[in-house]
């Protein structure tokens, strides 16, 4: 899933991988493995990619019931629920949903208008024929 949210997040902004590589301290081809799910996020490029795109970094932990980094040797562990990774989500994509629902309602109207008006040119092309007979 978080690949799918890296490339979401890229694409939304216009970024390019080399540039977001090089955001992360990275090559493009270890960004790649990122975007295409070969490797994981770690948490510190998970802050990274947070301060980039400006949102959570639980948005882009994949491990759904915990992420635990070893920062530096220290053995520091930080603990993110699941409830806090949808909670991120929910912030995220919330407008982005309710944009598409709009989007959807207009789709639906305007549907709704042209089969009223393709009844009404039926309608006058079988009167049409109808005074020719």
């Amino acid at each position: 899933m978080a690949a799918d949210t890296l490339r979401f997040f890229r694409m939304a902004k216009n970024y390019k991988q080399d540039y977001v590589a090089s955001r992360l301290n990275m090559e493009q081809s270890s960004y790649s493995d990122l975007e295409n799910g070969k490797t994981k996020v770690s948490l510190q490029h998970a802050e990274k990619l947070a301060e980039l795109y400006d949102v959570n970094k639980e948005v882009f932990i994949d491990d759904a019931k915990t992420v635990i980094n070893h920062n530096m040797g220290e053995n520091l562990k930080s603990i993110h629920y699941l409830e806090q990774y949808h909670e991120a989500n929910k912030e995220i994509f919330a407008p982005i949903l309710n944009k598409l629902e709009q989007i959807m309602e207009q789709a639906n109207e305007e549907r709704r208008l042209l089969m009223e008006e393709r009844g009404r040119v039926f309608s006058l092309l079988e009167k049409m024929l109808d005074h020719r007979k």
